[in-house]
């Protein structure tokens, strides 16, 4: 996260396709350690027993639903708190509520159609 020269708080996130795919996630894992990536929204991650996977422990990852799941919202920075609304979410919506500091019930969807 930085700060632009207008004291405003610049949040960096991703938007990536990753095709299911095991080799696109470490390289998505790679770039975010490089770039400083704030927030992932991932359509089709790799997913395992129909989980996404291949994140890493410090990232904490929200998606949703009880089959294989489509989306999910990957969030790096351990200052952005963040909830998933369940009820909002299913295996091809994720919907979270993210606050950091004074900015609060700011809410990310990430989708497949």
């Amino acid at each position: 996260m930085d700060t632009d020269s207008t004291g405003l708080v610049q949040i960096r996130c991703i938007q990536i396709i990753l095709q299911h795919s095991k080799s696109a996630t470490n390289k998505l894992m790679k770039v975010t350690d490089t770039e400083e990536t704030d927030i992932i929204f991932a359509h089709e991650p790799y997913v395992y027993q129909k989980r996404p996977v291949g994140f890493g422990r410090r990232y904490r990852v929200f998606s949703a639903g009880t089959g294989k799941r489509r989306t999910a919202i990957i969030i790096r920075n351990n200052n952005i708190d963040a909830i998933l609304l369940y009820k909002s979410s299913d295996e091809d919506t994720a919907v979270a509520e993210l606050t950091y500091n004074n900015l609060r019930h700011m809410q990310y969807v990430c989708t497949v159609t």
